[in-house]
């Protein structure tokens, strides 16, 4: 999302100067191997942890959905916006930037923000179970 909101509005500052591709190489060259696969693989490992020990107080669909999500963003960057990013990296094009921030918005951060809220979720389920769990075993403290 930093890259959404944060670094895409930016290159319309820097538009069809002379720092363009220069600017481009650089931030290739640090995003990808900084930002975009640690959070990747982040993602992919912990939700894979979740399906395997996914918690009973987690429904099953959610832990599925979220990967489902995750995989939504990742083939969206595949087949759209790594080809309008390689596109950017010759020359800079404004209508390819605007197609850039507009498939990233509906491909990537609404499915990232749909994914966090059904996370969220998750986390409530387990933490309404231990509240329950907990209140049970308090009850048979002091009925003893």
């Amino acid at each position: 999302m930093i890259e959404s909101f944060l670094n895409y509005p930016s290159w319309y500052l820097i538009g069809p100067t002379e720092a363009w591709l220069d600017y481009r190489e650089l931030l290739t060259q640090r995003i990808i191997p900084l930002l975009a696969m640690p959070a990747l693989l982040l993602q992919t490992i912990s939700n894979i942890i979740v399906i395997v020990y996914r918690p009973v107080a987690v429904p099953r669909w959610t832990v599925w959905i979220t990967l489902l999500l995750l995989v939504t963003g990742v083939v969206s960057s595949a087949i759209v916006q790594i080809p309008i990013q390689i596109a950017l990296d010759r020359t800079y094009n404004k209508e390819m930037l605007d197609e850039l921030i507009n498939s990233d918005l509906y491909l990537r951060v609404l499915t990232g923000v749909i994914r966090g809220i059904i996370i969220l979720y998750m986390l409530q389920c387990i933490i309404k179970e231990r509240m329950i769990q907990r209140v049970t075993i308090d009850d048979k403290i002091i009925k003893q």
